[in-house]
């Protein structure tokens, strides 16, 4: 179980999405139990704003699948599922597939980037940085998209994949990091569907570390 971290306060400009973005990521961190009640008061009092902002900020993140609310309970975090992780996985390996296909290819520039970014993925030691650059590369990789909408949607599925792959960050890098790097090299020879169906595949390819994420967990729960 990880340590929770004291929540920084918030600024006074741009309270709801700068609630919405803290509780996101205090949810993705595990900072909150699975299906645990959240304390709109406590919270403000950590964020150090009134409960207007947060309340608002719990209807976005149930909005965007995060939490669901009950009548005379209030907001909870959703418990993980391994239908939902199922789902997730295959709606991002589509919709990264699209954004690439709708960027301007060859963007040498951007290859450059996100080369480097790969090897500074592959470097990382600690596990949490290892996600977030796995993030980062993603979303720097269909930040070109010609439909940003798109590219709106792919993040956010992206982030409530980053819930789950917070819990099994600790799996080698090594197979994404290859995977990254024939991307690449698809994109700097033009052959954009291939590229697209390798980035599929690196999507897919967490689907099983899941499974065995969630039979861990079982196996704890006996």
């Amino acid at each position: 179980m990880k340590s929770k971290s004291q929540p920084r306060k918030v600024s006074r400009t741009s309270l709801r999405e700068e609630c919405r973005k803290r509780l996101m990521e205090m949810v993705i961190k595990g900072h909150f139990g699975e299906e645990e009640r959240l304390n709109e008061t406590k919270i403000a009092d950590d964020l150090g704003v009134s409960q207007t902002p947060v309340r608002e900020a719990l209807v976005a993140l149930e909005c965007q699948g995060f939490l669901t609310s009950y009548p005379n309970r209030g907001f909870v975090v959703v418990p993980f599922s391994r239908t939902e992780g199922h789902d997730l996985y295959e709606a991002i390996a589509e919709l990264e597939a699209i954004a690439l296909r709708n960027a301007p290819w060859p963007n040498r520039k951007l290859l450059d980037e996100v080369e480097a970014l790969n090897s500074e993925f592959k470097a990382a030691e600690d596990p949490e940085e290892r996600v977030l650059l796995d993030v980062e590369w993603h979303d720097l990789l269909i930040s070109e998209t010609r439909n940003q909408y798109l590219r709106e949607l792919a993040s956010l599925t992206k982030k409530r994949v980053f819930r789950y792959e917070w819990n099994f960050m600790t799996r080698s890098v090594e197979p994404s990091f290859q995977s990254h790097g024939e991307i690449i090299s698809e994109l700097r020879t033009g052959n954009v569907e291939r590229a697209a169906d390798v980035l599929k595949e690196n999507h897919l390819s967490g689907i099983s570390v899941l499974d065995d994420w969630f039979s861990t967990r079982h196996a704890d729960d006996d």
